[in-house]
């Protein structure tokens, strides 16, 4: 048995509408989280420059 659905064009539309923001909260997600990684950057940079510091230290 075959059903046939007919589509009501509200309904499209309500999900293009969520189509829609799910693509726009995806760019922000995007942008938000590049962003945290550039600003992570230099304390991550300075914590590896004090992890080394400290194996020199052990070593000598």
């Amino acid at each position: 048995m075959v059903a046939v659905v007919e589509v009501i064009p509200s309904v499209t539309s309500l999900i293009d509408k969520a189509v829609e923001r799910m693509d726009r909260l995806s760019d922000e997600i995007n942008h938000v989280t590049t962003h945290s990684e550039k600003q992570a950057r230099p304390a991550r940079e300075m914590f590896d420059m004090a992890e080394r510091l400290e194996t020199d230290i052990d070593a000598a």
